[in-house]
């Protein structure tokens, strides 16, 4: 399930953008855009790839929850805080 994850996610998205698993099933996925729907756009490939096939691993299938965090630059930006409040989102 994980490298299914990882694979589905990685495949779709940019190749400047960056991919990490974080904690048990989490993953995180920074990406840099100039506009917000781009960003979304990209979220919402992800999430077609990765629900589209997943009887290939589950019998059943499965869907996929997240939650986002979009901040601009000003040069004050705290990785934690950005963590907790995309981790909130989700619940």
């Amino acid at each position: 399930m994980i490298c299914y994850l990882a694979d589905k996610i990685q495949s779709n998205v940019r190749g400047n953008d960056t991919v990490a698993r974080y904690g048990g099933e989490e993953f995180v996925i920074y990406l840099e855009g100039k506009n917000e729907a781009g960003v979304v756009t990209i979220l919402e490939r992800v999430k077609k790839a990765v629900c589209s096939n997943s009887k290939q691993v589950v019998e059943t299938g499965f869907t996929i929850s997240g939650g986002v965090e979009i901040v601009k630059p000003n040069g004050d930006i705290d990785v934690d805080l950005i963590l907790k409040s995309a981790d909130e989102k989700l619940y």
